[in-house]
């Protein structure tokens, strides 16, 4: 619509009005000069209103009075300077003030009419003014209305935003329009794809880059970013612009811009920004929020077909991938599988073309190639595929390459040459096998669902390279797994070693032309014969000793692997006594990275060995170090139940006697049942003397041992050895006696090969030792110590307690009382049982005492927290713990001494401020310190009463010496939990083994019984466990069972009792849980061991678990019934495919 104007806008420039107005006064003035003495005065007037008429016209009525007083003084000056003389002032005079009147007159009513018509005008310009924005308002409502908004929902809708951004333009009466998407942000940098962009017809379009990437600390860009995040507009003069924002938009030169957010849901998707030559594009609100809805619909539109297309990809990534799949599986074609894989990944995603190079050896080779016959090709071929290949299979890492102009591999190439291209390293097991490179004709962003579809089809590539090598490698497979599964065979059906070594040995023969093989077992210092074989099963000559610097010796001390082709050459046998010949490989034989024996295979002739022959030793090393593994945790379980039973046993003697002469003659008896020995001694020792108080099969050797009395004790100075086991309260060793410096030989000590030492630790100190002798060269190992030190400190505890009860015997009564309370410290080994019966026996024995209770120092948290609690009826003093600088009980913990508190009141600085009243009420107390052998403090023993001076100095000596027993029970209470729970832990996951499974279960199904209420069991097995032994070796695999063991920790609670069952099968008894509860549990339990993979030795194995659940029913008479319940339901679940719950019907 052409808009109207006034005529006089048409002369409203500044030079049109001076010129008119001058061009008056001249012809004005010109009149003058001419006719000044031959006009009237009527004609002069007439002549002077036409520049006081167009003065007072042009420029309004203020300029046209002073035009009128101007034009008749210059008449008045030039009628003197012409007219010398004037006959009649008083008429010229009157005759000139009558026409200043007249122009005057004149001007003011010009004025006002050229006033008039310039407020008619003007309201005509605003009415027009207002005409356009109502037409701009509709045109956008509409826009609203109309049915481009619909066609965005059509199919092919991304060209209808072109069609709806021209509208939007024309309908704001902008210049330009232009809509840019933000595909990737990040805090350092953010990019922008162009979308659309719109020019009104006859305004230049300037050319644009597609992508661009901007820093928005450097950046107007960037200001906008950061607003429309905000879901703020943005609005300015482009003259504003950094010059980089300008070289990248290419705004009109002096104009303005609006930059609105495009949102999609809830997040930005772009910016979207018009362009006009006016100063300002600032609009009226109404017409901002038109255009905000407007945007708004563009931006639910996007995210909704977004959404569509996601779903349509996500049914071609399927058919896609069920093709590829179908083929990979079908077919030992590489070749064809490689082009059906291609052609898929070509169909899936906008690439022109696709490659695969197969990757072996550091080397590449192409495997198949494919272009896409509906992209653009590109217009340079590339000679640096393979290079890009060999990049990414390097660094084993996907190579994300947006723009290749800018990627330094391509700086070779053409300047004009803006594709993209990714690099994706096929592997299996962390192993590069291929790379397959895609490229695409222009630089693009790649979205995460086009990354994630290009990962799944390089699985089904490496897959497929995979499948082909190991179709290669299947029938060379083949005798191998049947020797190994009859070695394997052998070693889960048999616990003997030395069966089981052999029968390696022999699988080994089988599948090697060797003469001969031996296994020797390593402990970290010496080694020892473990089976040897000889083809023909006749031995030709004696197994002769590893030599020190020998082949044997080197492999165990390195733990590599030792090929020698001839021997007769090696280094290692130069100076060998025999003159042995042939050729020899000498094999590590690890478990968890440490040398647990060494295989060795002979041949009786000079060779070379073959990567096939290797790869047979090292299967049948792993088996022959499994065996040894099992073997060995065999006999450590076999020797820690006898040491538990043992142990048990010298509790029973501490408990059923206190006679020091009976503990002395148990104490060696029992100790042989433990660590074998020939003769043994045991020793006292005071003020630095020794005698001998025990002596144990001397008679056979003809001697008395160290048979030195009480009367006739000999200076400790006198005995090395025993001085250093005293001074370090550590137990020795000494393998070989002939080969140590340290060892004195006698008469008494001639026999001796092999010899240990441990030292009494008592209450005081070390109060004896206990010394064993054995005529077996290098039969004390380091695991002896350990167990003599766990007798030791059993025996020392029973000593001590003898001891403290011959003293109580011979102050009987003085501490009658006090051997009462004693005496019932040893009727239990169940800690929490035996803190009652200490704290019982105290308040017995004191009868002042109201009150009492035992405090036990807790090292995790630091304070002291009460275990046991007499006199109180208030249930908070259950959990009541503080800290060991608050309270009298904290004081005597900390200065580790016996103290009475006569009086306790609010001004004591050791008075306890606590909300339990019975607490706060107490007036005196008693407090004696748990000490124990190492002068720690264990916990502390109070008596409490709400009396002043309710206890007397005296008692505080009887309470110190009763304390001091307790200290010694409940170190042997702890003691005696510890190796319990030693007798019922798995040593591998250190949960309970099926032993304490059944222990601890027995008794919450009695209970569940007993009082009719609820119990449930999880049985639960790990899916295709012996492919990830197979696959990460056994080794793996233990630590697999640890890690599961501890994610089912995180789900089940304290008192619920997990355990090993077998193999890679587990129990979980839930007491207090209905079946549709332990449901639940087995679920989540399932979900978290299938969530995330396994990080193990840098290897992440996925793995899954099948669970079965039952319940206690009325009919259910055993706990084993309950478990065969839900084993027959975890049974179920794996029929029906692994990976579920079922419960038990």
């Amino acid at each position: 619509m052409k808009s109207s104007s006034s005529p006089l806008a048409d002369f409203s420039s500044k030079n049109v009005q001076n010129f008119l107005i001058l061009l008056s006064w001249v012809i004005y003035i010109g009149v003058l000069l001419i006719s000044r003495t031959k006009l009237e005065y009527a004609e002069l007037i007439s002549i002077a209103a036409i520049p006081v008429l167009s003065t007072g016209w042009l420029t309004g009525t203020r300029k046209g009075f002073i035009a009128a007083i101007l034009g008749t003084a210059l008449h008045i000056f030039l009628k003197i300077v012409f007219e010398h003389s004037i006959l009649n002032w008083q008429t010229f005079l009157l005759h000139h003030f009558i026409g200043i009147i007249i122009l005057i007159l004149a001007s003011i009513v010009t004025g006002y009419l050229r006033d008039l018509n310039e407020h008619q005008w003007q309201a005509i310009r605003e009415l027009e003014i207002a005409k356009k924005k109502l037409s701009r308002y509709g045109e956008l409502l509409n826009l609203i209305n109309q049915p481009i908004i619909h066609s965005l929902s059509a199919v092919q809708w991304e060209n209808k935003i072109a069609d709806f951004v021209t509208r939007l333009g024309q309908s704001a009466q902008v210049e330009r329009v232009w809509l840019y998407e933000i595909p990737s942000r990040s805090p350092d940098s953010f990019l922008l794809h162009l979308w659309h962009y719109w020019c009104r017809q006859g305004s230049e379009t300037p050319s644009k880059p597609q992508l661009q990437k901007f820093t928005p600390a450097d950046s107007g860009i960037g200001f906008w970013v950061t607003h429309a995040r905000e879901g703020q507009f943005v609005t300015g003069q482009t003259a504003m612009l950094p010059p980089a924002d300008k070289a990248f938009l290419s705004p009109i030169e002096n104009g303005s811009f609006l930059v609105f957010p495009v949102f999609a849901l809830h997040e930005l998707w772009g910016i979207i920004g018009f362009e006009t030559s006016q100063p300002s594009l600032m609009r009226e609100q109404i017409e901002l929020d038109a255009i905000r809805t407007l945007v708004m619909i563009l931006g639910n539109t996007i995210h909704r077909k977004e959404i569509e297309e996601t779903l349509s990809d996500r049914a071609k990534e399927i058919q896609a991938i069920r093709k590829s799949s179908f083929q990979v599986s079908s077919t030992d074609q590489l070749e064809t599988t490689l082009l059906a894989i291609l052609e898929q990944v070509l169909t899936v995603i906008p690439a022109c073309e696709a490659e695969i190079y197969l990757y072996a050896d550091h080397k590449l080779t192409l495997g198949a190639s494919l272009q896409n016959a509906r992209m653009p090709h590109f217009a340079v071929e590339f000679s640096s595929g393979s290079e890009l290949a060999y990049s990414a299979a390097r660094k084993n890492e996907m190579l994300l390459i947006p723009h290749i102009g800018e990627y330094p591999l391509f700086q070779n190439a053409q300047e004009h040459q803006a594709g993209a291209a990714v690099a994706l390293p096929l592997t299996i097991a962390m192993e590069v096998v291929g790379v397959m490179n895609v490229w695409f004709s222009e630089a693009r962003v790649f979205p995460k669902d086009e990354v994630r579809i290009l990962h799944l089809f390089g699985n089904q590539a490496a897959l497929a390279i995979n499948n082909t090598e190991y179709f290669k490698a299947e029938q060379e497979q083949r005798k191998l797994s049947e020797a190994l599964r009859e070695a394997n065979l052998k070693l889960t059906s048999n616990l003997d070693l030395s069966s089981v070594l052999s029968s390696i040995l022999e699988q080994c023969l089988k599948l090697i032309p060797a003469q001969d093989a031996h296994i020797f077992l390593y402990d970290g210092k010496t080694l020892e014969l473990g089976a040897v074989i000889w083809r023909g099963s006749k031995k030709q000559e004696p197994m002769a000793t590893p030599r020190e610097n020998g082949l044997t010796y080197s492999i165990a001390r390195s733990g590599t692997r030792l090929l020698v082709p001839n021997m007769k050459t090696h280094e290692l046998f130069t100076n060998a006594p025999q003159n042995w010949k042939g050729a020899i490989i000498g094999l590590p034989l690890k478990f968890r990275e440490k040398v647990i024996g060494v295989m060795n295979i002979a041949f009786s002739e000079p060779r070379s060995f073959t990567k096939k022959t290797l790869q047979i030793l090292d299967l049948l090393g792993d088996q022959a170090a499994l065996a040894i593994n099992n073997a060995r945790i065999f006999e450590t379980e076999k020797k820690q139940r006898q040491i538990a039973e043992v142990l048990q046993t010298t509790g029973q003697i501490i408990k059923s006697s206190l006679d020091l002469d009976t503990v002395l003659d148990r104490i060696l008896t029992q100790l042989k049942n433990i660590i074998p020995y020939d003769t043994a001694n045991l020793v006292f020792i005071e003020q630095e003397k020794i005698y001998a108080v025990r002596n144990l099969g001397y008679e056979k050797f003809n001697c008395l041992g160290v048979s030195v009395p009480k009367d006739l004790s000999q200076e400790l100075i006198q005995f090395p050895m025993l001085r250093n086991l005293i001074d370090t309260q550590q137990p020795a060793i000494i393998p070989d006696t002939a080969s140590d410096s340290r060892w004195i030989v006698t008469d008494a000590t001639s026999y001796v090969r092999s010899w240990a030492g441990v030292p009494l630790l008592g209450r005081d100190g070390v109060i004896g030792i206990l010394l064993l002798n054995k005529t077996e060269r290098n039969f004390y190992k380091p695991k002896h110590a350990e167990w003599i030190t766990v007798f030791a400190n059993q025996a020392a505890i029973a000593i001590d307690n003898a001891r403290l009860f011959e003293k109580s015997q011979q102050s009987a009564r003085k501490l009658k009382s006090l051997h009462q309370a004693t005496s019932t410290l040893v009727s239990t080994l169940d800690l929490n049982e035996l803190l009652e019966n200490i704290l019982t026996a105290a308040i017995e024995a004191f009868p002042a005492a109201e009150k009492g209770s035992l405090m036990i120092h807790d090292p995790e948290t630091q304070k002291l927290e009460i275990r046991a609690a007499k006199g109180y009826t208030d249930e908070r003093i259950k959990q009541f713990a503080v800290s060991t600088n608050n309270g009298y009980a904290a004081l005597a913990f900390k200065e580790k001494k016996a103290k009475i508190f006569a009086k306790i009141d609010m001004t004591s600085s050791f008075y306890y401020e606590s909300e339990i009243a019975e607490i706060s009420s107490i007036q005196s107390a008693i407090s004696v310190p748990l000490i124990s052998q190492e002068e720690q403090p264990l916990g502390v023993l109070s008596l409490d009463s709400t009396k002043p001076n309710a206890f007397a100095t005296a008692n505080l000596e009887m309470l110190s010496s009763f304390a001091a027993a307790a200290t010694s029970a409940i170190l042997n209470a702890q003691l005696h939990a510890k190796v319990q729970k030693l007798a019922i832990t798995d040593t591998l996951t250190h949960s309970h083994n099926r032993r304490g499974l059944f222990q601890w279960g027995e008794r919450e199904f009695m209970r569940a019984k007993r009082f009719n209420r609820a119990l449930s069991v999880i049985f639960l097995d790990l899916d295709h466990f012996k492919q990830v032994n197979d696959t990460y070796g056994h080794g793996a695999g233990d630590q697999l069972l640890a890690k599961v063991v501890t994610r089912c920790q995180q789900i089940t609670r304290q008192i619920d009792i997990l355990g090993r069952y077998g193999g890679e099968e587990f129990v979980i008894i839930l007491p207090e849980t209905a079946i549709q509860e332990a449901f639940t549990i087995a679920e989540r339990i399932r979900k978290i061991i299938s969530a995330s993979p396994f990080i193990i030795d840098s290897m992440e194995i996925k793995v899954t678990i099948s669970l079965g659940v039952a319940e206690i029913e009325r009919e259910t008479q055993k706990l084993e019934d309950l478990i065969k319940m839900a084993d027959q339901s975890m049974y179920h679940s794996k029929q029906n495919g692994r990976n579920q719950t079922t419960r038990y019907n």
